[in-house]
C-alpha cells in the first residue's frame, strides 16, 4: 500500500514540473551565460545560461547577448528598453514564442524555431533563420537577412497581413488575398448617353480571375441600357469597360464590385465597394449644346456596342469599308464599343465610311467622336475626310498622309476628297515630304487640315495646331487610351460665298478650340491654292495610318448631326436596283445614284424609263452576264398597302410577298444584259407606260436566281382635275338659285385616270366672277377636304354660306405655280416629302424641269364658276323708332286736327341671312345681287292711336297718314340694309266728338308686316313680323279758337277777348283753358255792321301794322303800347302784361269818337283744328259782337278789374 502512494506521487511531482515551466528574467547586463537571471536557481544552471523549456524575458534597461549556443528555451520575450543581440556563429534555440517589443539585433546569429507551432511578435530583423517542421504564425513584419533553412510554412493571419521579406527578396505574407484599393473614372467626365466610358480597378496585391460579373454598374436618373461590355488586365491593375447606354435623360453612372467570385486572392474588402461615377449629360444623340442658335440639326450615332460592324445604328444601314494598303483587314468591332481602323501592325490605310448622304451647299454638319490611340510605337493618326459622295470611298496613303493625302510613287489620295481633318500622333501630316503640298513641317501630336485633291494633285495644307498637351495617343497602354472627344464642323449654309471649317477637342473640361478656319477658299488662297467647290453631296469617313510606327487606332461614341442628311438608300438592294432615268444614261450612272438614287414623280399615261443596275457588296458587278446573256424582268408593283401599315413596305423588307405581287397594268419590262459585259452591270429600260394613277409603286428587280425591290418607291399622278357642279348660274340673274347655308348643290371632283382614290383639297375661293366690288369669300359645308374618290370621282354635296357667285380657280400647262381653287397635294406623298424631293414642292407642272420632275401638285386646269346663292331669308328689326314732330315746335304739342310729321324717321334694320346654324349676313347681298327695292317694305297705315281712348273711354282716337304713307329709302352697308321711312309721312288726329279729351301723348304705331323681294322674304325673320315701329309722342291738345262780346264807350278803347284754348280735361265739367303754350297761331280779321250808323270804318284793330287784316296800321300812343294785337311772329306784351303770343290775341279796337256809336260784328278767320261749333253742329270760326256807346249814350262806363 505505501508503495502505490509513492508512484501516485511522483507522477503527480512529474506533471506539476511540466506545467510549472520556470521563466527566466534578466537581472544584469551582459552574455547569455552569465549569472545575470532571476531566480539564479535553476535559471543559472551552472553557468549554462536559462535551462531548457524555459521562459526567457529579457527585462528593461538590461542587454544580453547570446554567447554561446542556447538550450532550446521555450519562449523569448524581449520586453520595452531591453535588449538581445546574436553573435556570429552562435544559435538561440527556442520551442516557443518569439516576442520582441524592444530591441533585437541579429549580428550575424541564428535563431533556430524547433517547435511545433510558433509566434514571431512584432517586427524583426534576423540574420539567420532556421526552421524545422514548424508551422509558423506572424504577428509582425519579419526578415531575414543572410539564410533562411528549412520548410517554410506560415500561418494565415487574415484579414491581419504580415510579410516574411527572404533574402532574395521574396516577401511572403501572412495572409494570403488582397483588398481593393480604389475603382477610379479612366475617361472623361461628364459624358453622354451612348459614349464608352471605362474604369481602373487596383488591388492591393496581384489577382487573377476578375471578370464581368464582379461588378455591377449603379445608374441613376435618366441613365438606362448601360451596360458592362469587357473586363481585361493583370496584377493589381484591371479595367472595366461599359456603354452609358441608350437613356433620355441625365443622370450619373457609377461602378460597383459586388462580389468576389473566381478570383485568386481573397479580397477582404466589404462587398459591395463604390467606386466613381460618370456624370452622364443626357441623350447621347442629340444636338450638341453649341450648335449656332437658327440652325436646327438631326442626329445619328453609333456607339458600336455591338460584336460586329454592320448592320450600324446609323440609319440601320452598313457602313462602307475599304483600305488601300496589303494588309488584307478592314475596319471592324473588335471589342464592343470601338471600332478599330488599324491594328498596331506597319503601312496600314484604312476607311470606314458612314452609310449617309450628306447635302453639301447650305448644311451645316458637326461630327463628333470620341479617338483611341494607344499600345504602339506612336503612329501615325486617323482622319476625318468629306469627299463627293458620287466618288466611291478610296483612302489615300499610308503613313503621315493618314490615308487622306497623297504619296508620292505609293497611293493617291482620298478619292473624291474635299476635307481632311488629321488627327497626327507621329507629326508628318502637316510636314512637306512624301510627295505632301503645303503645311508648317513636322509636327508631332497635333490636328491639321488638308483641302481638295485628286489623285496625285492637291490635298494641300489649310491650317493646323502646334504640339498639343495632353497628347494625341497613349502609346504605352495596353487598353484602350485616351477617349477624347473631337468634334469637326463644317458649315457650308453660305455657299458658294464660304464654307467654314472647325475643330474641338474635349480632354474633360468641355470643348476647347483647336482650329477655326472661318472661310476655306479664303484659306486655300492664302495658302497658294484654290479649293474646288463643294460637290452636292459628301460622303464622312474615317481613316487610320501607320508606317513604320504603329498603334491601334479607334474611334468610339460617334455623334453626327446635320441640316440635312439623307439615309444611303438601302445598300445592295438584295442585288439589284432601279433608279430614275434622269440620273443619266447607263452604263455611265455612278454607284452612288443606285445605291442610294430616287424614282421620281410620274404621269399617269405619260411614258418613262428606269436605270437598271446589278449590284454586289455596294459595288455594280461590272462584269454581270460576262459569261452569257441575261434577262432581267422589271416589274412595277403597288405597294400603297404599306401607307396604312408600314410592315408592308416593300423598299424596307423586300419579302416573298413583295416579289410576288403582280405586275400593274403597263408595268413590266424585260430588259437584256449582253453577254460580255458590254452593258457593265447597268441598264435602261424600255418606256413604261401607267395610265391609272397609283399612290405608291416601286420596281421588282428579277433575273430568276435572285430579287430585289427598288429602294425607292414612286407615285403616278393624274395631270389634272375636272369639276361637275349643279350651280350652273354664272350671272347676277341667273338660274338655278340656291339660298345660303341650306340649298345643296353638287360639287363632284374628278380626275381623268382610273385609280384615282385621293381626297381633292378646296383651296381659295375667288369671288372674281361677281365684277368689280368688295366682295366676301363665303364658305363650303363640304370643307377644304373633299370626299376620297371612287373609281376616279370625289362626289359631294355642298352648301355656300354667301350670296353671289364664286370661282374655284383653274389652270392651264403654261402656269404651273399658282394655286388651283382645287387641287391634291398629298397624292405624291412618297415622292414629295422633304428627304426625298422627287417632285417639285408646290407646283403643278406636267413638263420636267432640268432635273427630270414633274410638279407635286395637280388641280383644276379650267375655272370653275358656281351660282347663284340667294339669302335664305330676311332678318328684320327696328333700327330706330324715331320721333314725332310737334306743329307747335316751341310749344311742345299738335293740335287734334292738326297735321305733323316725323322728328327723326323711324327706320328698320333689315339683314339678308343664310341658314346657318345661329345664321349669318351674307355681305354680299349687295350692288347687282340686292334685289330687295324700298318698295318692298310693307307698313301699315295708322287708323287710330296706339293707346289713347276717346271720349267714350273704349274707342281709340282715330288719325290718319294724310296724305297716304310714301316708299321710304334703302341704304345698304356690307350686305345690311337700313330701310328709312319717308321723311315727308304726315299724320293728323281725327277731330269729331270721340276727340273731345284732355291732353295725351300720341302713340302712332306703323306696323311692319312684310320684307320681300321676288327671291327672299322675311318668313323667317328673327324676330318674326309684324313689327311695330313706335315713333316717340308728342302732347295732342284738343283746341278752339274762342271770341266774347264786348262793349265801351265810344270815346274809350274796347278791348275783346279772343283767345286760343284747349280742353283741359275729358271729365264732365272740365273747363277749357287758355293755351299759353301756343305761340303759333294765326287769325284773320273780318268787320262787319250790324245796322246803321255803319261804324266799321271807324274803327279798327290796335297795331301798328296789320297782321289782323282789320289794323290800325298806325302807331300806338304810350297808352296804347299794350294793346297791340298778338299772334305768331309779333313781338310785345299784352295788357296783362304778358309778352308775346303765348293763346291770347290781345285783340283791342280804337275808339270810335264821338258820333259813331253803333255795334259791329268780328269774325276771325282760324285753322280748322281751331274751329268750333258754335251756333250749331258744323265746326265754324269763332265771333263776337263790339258794341260802342248805344246804351243812354253818354253814359260813364266802368270796368271792373278782376
Amino acid at each position: 500500500m505505501k508503495i502505490i502512494v509513492k508512484v501516485i506521487f511522483m507522477v503527480f511531482v512529474l506533471l506539476a514540473g511540466q506545467a510549472m515551466a520556470v521563466t527566466c528574467t534578466s537581472n544584469g547586463s551582459g552574455d547569455w551565460k552569465d549569472n545575470n537571471w532571476t531566480p539564479s536557481d535553476p535559471c543559472e544552471n551552472g553557468s549554462s545560461g536559462p535551462p531548457a523549456g524555459s521562459n526567457v524575458v529579457i527585462a528593461n534597461g538590461y542587454n544580453i547577448k547570446v554567447d554561446a549556443n542556447t538550450l532550446a528555451v521555450a519562449n523569448v520575450t524581449i520586453n520595452a528598453g531591453g535588449t538581445l543581440r546574436g553573435n556570429g556563429g552562435d544559435t538561440l534555440s527556442l520551442t516557443g514564442n518569439f516576442t520582441n517589443n524592444g530591441t533585437f539585433a541579429a549580428n550575424g546569429g541564428t535563431v533556430a524555431l524547433t517547435g511545433a507551432a510558433q509566434t514571431i511578435t512584432g517586427n524583426v530583423t534576423f540574420y539567420n533563420l532556421s526552421f524545422g517542421s514548424t508551422l509558423l504564425t506572424l504577428a509582425g513584419n519579419v526578415t531575414v537577412t543572410n539564410n533562411v533553412t528549412g520548410t517554410i510554412n506560415l500561418a494565415s493571419t487574415c484579414p491581419a497581413d504580415y510579410t516574411l521579406t527572404l533574402p532574395n527578396g521574396n516577401v511572403m505574407h501572412s495572409c494570403n488575398s488582397s483588398t481593393v484599393d480604389s475603382i477610379n473614372r479612366a475617361s472623361a467626365s461628364p459624358t453622354t448617353a451612348g459614349a464608352v466610358v471605362a474604369w481602373t480597378v487596383v488591388f492591393s496585391t496581384s489577382v487573377t480571375g476578375v471578370s464581368t460579373g464582379n461588378f455591377g454598374l449603379a445608374p441613376t436618373g435618366g441613365v438606362t441600357g448601360a451596360a458592362i461590355t469587357s473586363v481585361a488586365g493583370s496584377g493589381t491593375t484591371w479595367t472595366v469597360n461599359a456603354t452609358t447606354g441608350t437613356g433620355t435623360g441625365a443622370g450619373t453612372l457609377g461602378l460597383n464590385m459586388v462580389n468576389v467570385a473566381g478570383i485568386s486572392a481573397a479580397v477582404t474588402t466589404a462587398m459591395p465597394f463604390a467606386g466613381q461615377v460618370y456624370t452622364i449629360s443626357g441623350p447621347f444623340c442629340s444636338p450638341p449644346s453649341n450648335i449656332p442658335a437658327g440652325v436646327t440639326v438631326s442626329c445619328q450615332c453609333d456607339t458600336f456596342a455591338r460584336a460586329s460592324l454592320n448592320p450600324s445604328t446609323i440609319f440601320s444601314s452598313n457602313w462602307l469599308v475599304s483600305t488601300s494598303d496589303s494588309t488584307g483587314i478592314l475596319p471592324s468591332i473588335v471589342n464592343p464599343g470601338y471600332l478599330r481602323l488599324t491594328n498596331n501592325t506597319g503601312n496600314n490605310a484604312k476607311a470606314a465610311t458612314v452609310p449617309g448622304i450628306f447635302p453639301a451647299a447650305g448644311n451645316y454638319i458637326s461630327v463628333e467622336f470620341q479617338q483611341y490611340a494607344y499600345n504602339g510605337t506612336g503612329a501615325d493618326g486617323i482622319a476625318v475626310t468629306l469627299s463627293d459622295y458620287s466618288v466611291p470611298a478610296v483612302p489615300g496613303a499610308y503613313g503621315g498622309s493618314l490615308g487622306y493625302a497623297q504619296e508620292t510613287g505609293i497611293h493617291d489620295g482620298f478619292a473624291g476628297g474635299w476635307l481632311g481633318v488629321g488627327l497626327d500622333e507621329y507629326g508628318n501630316y502637316q510636314n512637306t515630304n512624301e510627295g505632301r503640298l503645303g503645311g508648317p513641317g513636322f509636327t508631332v501630336q497635333s490636328v491639321g487640315a488638308r483641302g481638295s485633291g485628286a489623285g496625285q494633285t492637291g490635298y494641300r495644307f489649310l491650317g493646323g495646331t502646334p504640339s498639343l498637351i495632353p497628347n494625341i495617343d497613349d502609346r504605352t497602354s495596353t487598353s484602350a487610351s485616351r477617349g477624347y472627344y473631337y468634334q469637326v464642323i463644317v458649315d457650308a449654309r453660305n455657299e458658294p460665298t464660304s464654307t467654314a471649317v472647325a475643330v474641338n477637342r474635349d480632354t474633360g473640361s468641355g470643348y476647347s478650340s483647336l482650329i477655326n478656319i472661318p472661310n476655306v477658299y479664303s484659306a486655300a488662297t492664302t495658302n497658294g491654292f484654290t479649293q474646288a467647290p463643294v460637290p452636292a453631296n459628301w460622303q464622312i469617313s474615317f481613316t487610320g495610318s501607320t508606317g513604320g510606327s504603329t498603334n491601334i487606332h479607334e474611334i468610339g461614341g460617334l455623334r453626327i448631326c446635320a441640316s440635312s442628311m439623307l439615309p444611303p438608300g438601302g445598300g445592295t438592294a438584295s442585288g439589284f436596283n432601279a433608279v430614275d432615268e434622269a440620273y443619266g444614261t447607263p452604263p455611265g450612272v455612278a454607284v452612288q445614284n443606285y445605291l442610294s438614287g430616287h424614282i421620281y414623280t410620274k404621269l399617269a399615261g405619260t411614258p418613262f424609263k428606269l436605270n437598271v443596275a446589278a449590284l454586289t457588296n455596294s459595288q455594280i458587278v461590272t462584269t454581270y452576264a460576262y459569261g452569257g446573256s441575261k434577262s432581267v424582268t422589271v416589274k412595277l408593283v403597288d405597294n400603297s398597302d404599306s401607307l396604312a401599315d408600314t410592315s408592308k413596305d416593300c423598299t424596307l423588307s423586300c419579302t416573298s410577298t413583295c416579289t410576288g405581287k403582280p405586275a400593274v397594268t403597263g408595268g413590266t419590262q424585260t430588259l437584256t444584259f449582253a453577254s460580255g459585259a458590254p452593258d457593265k452591270g447597268q441598264k435602261q429600260s424600255s418606256s413604261f407606260t401607267i395610265n391609272s394613277a397609283y399612290k405608291k409603286l416601286l420596281a421588282i428587280i428579277s433575273d430568276g436566281t435572285s430579287s430585289a425591290c427598288s429602294t425607292d418607291s414612286f407615285s403616278v399622278r393624274p395631270n389634272a382635275l375636272t369639276l361637275a357642279t349643279t350651280a350652273t348660274a354664272t350671272t347676277s340673274g341667273g338660274t338655278p338659285v340656291f339660298r345660303a347655308g341650306t340649298d345643296p348643290f353638287t360639287v363632284n371632283v374628278s380626275a381623268a385616270n382610273t385609280g384615282y382614290t385621293g381626297t381633292p383639297t378646296i383651296g381659295s375661293i375667288d369671288t372674281s366672277p361677281m365684277g368689280v366690288g368688295t366682295w366676301l369669300a363665303g364658305s363650303l359645308s363640304a370643307g377644304t377636304t373633299l370626299a376620297a374618290a371612287v373609281l376616279g370621282v370625289s362626289t359631294n354635296s355642298s352648301t355656300y354660306s354667301e350670296v353671289g357667285l364664286f370661282k374655284l380657280a383653274g389652270y392651264g400647262v403654261s402656269d404651273d405655280t399658282s394655286a388651283r381653287g382645287v387641287f391634291d397635294a398629298t397624292w405624291t406623298g412618297v415622292d414629295s416629302i422633304s428627304t426625298k424631293g422627287d417632285c417639285v414642292a408646290g407646283n403643278y407642272s406636267n413638263v420636267k424641269n432640268a432635273s427630270g420632275k414633274y410638279g407635286c401638285n395637280f388641280g383644276l386646269a379650267t375655272d370653275a364658276i358656281f351660282g347663284r346663292f340667294i339669302p335664305h331669308h330676311f332678318d328684320v328689326s327696328i333700327n330706330s323708332n324715331g320721333t314725332m314732330a310737334a306743329a307747335c315746335p316751341a310749344g311742345g304739342f299738335t293740335y287734334t286736327g292738326q297735321a305733323m310729321g316725323y322728328g327723326t324717321a323711324p327706320s328698320l334694320t333689315i339683314k339678308p341671312m343664310n341658314a346657318a346654324t345661329g345664321g349669318a349676313v351674307t355681305q354680299n347681298y349687295q350692288g347687282i345681287f340686292q334685289k330687295l327695292v324700298a318698295s318692298g317694305v310693307s307698313i301699315t297705315s295708322p287708323t287710330a292711336d296706339a293707346t289713347q281712348p276717346g271720349r267714350d273711354g273704349v274707342t281709340k282716337t282715330d288719325l290718319l297718314a294724310i296724305p297716304a304713307m310714301g316708299v321710304g329709302t334703302l341704304a345698304n352697308s356690307s350686305g345690311i340694309i337700313t330701310y328709312t321711312l319717308n321723311a315727308s309721312d304726315q299724320f293728323t288726329y281725327t277731330r269729331n266728338a270721340n276727340a273731345l279729351i284732355g291732353p295725351y301723348t300720341s302713340a302712332i304705331p306703323l306696323v311692319v308686316t312684310a320684307v320681300l323681294e321676288s327671291e327672299v322674304n322675311a318668313t323667317s325673320s328673327l324676330p318674326a313680323l309684324p313689327q311695330t315701329l313706335s315713333p316717340t309722342g308728342i302732347s295732342m291738345r284738343y283746341g278752339r279758337a274762342r271770341m266774347f262780346n264786348a262793349y265801351g264807350s265810344e270815346l274809350l278803347d274796347l278791348p275783346v277777348v279772343f283767345r286760343a284754348e284747349y280742353l283741359a280735361g275729358t271729365a264732365p265739367g272740365n273747363a277749357w283753358s287758355v293755351n299759353t303754350s301756343d305761340s303759333c297761331t294765326n287769325a284773320a280779321l273780318f268787320f262787319a255792321p250790324v245796322a246803321a250808323p255803319n261804324i266799321t270804318s271807324n274803327t279798327c284793330v290796335l297795331e301798328p301794322g296789320n297782321n289782323s287784316g282789320m289794323g290800325c296800321a298806325v302807331a300806338l300812343t304810350p297808352t296804347q303800347i299794350n294793346r297791340r294785337y298778338l299772334e305768331t311772329g309779333v313781338t310785345g306784351t299784352d295788357s296783362n302784361g304778358v309778352a308775346g303770343f303765348a293763346g291770347n290775341f290781345n285783340l283791342w279796337l280804337r275808339a270810335p269818337g264821338a258820333t259813331h256809336v253803333g255795334s259791329i260784328n268780328i269774325t276771325a278767320t282760324v285753322d280748322s283744328w281751331l274751329q268750333y261749333p258754335w251756333t250749331g253742329s258744323a265746326n265754324v270760326n269763332p265771333s263776337a259782337r263790339a258794341t260802342f256807346g248805344i246804351y243812354k249814350s253818354p253814359l260813364i262806363y266802368r270796368r271792373e278789374n278782376y
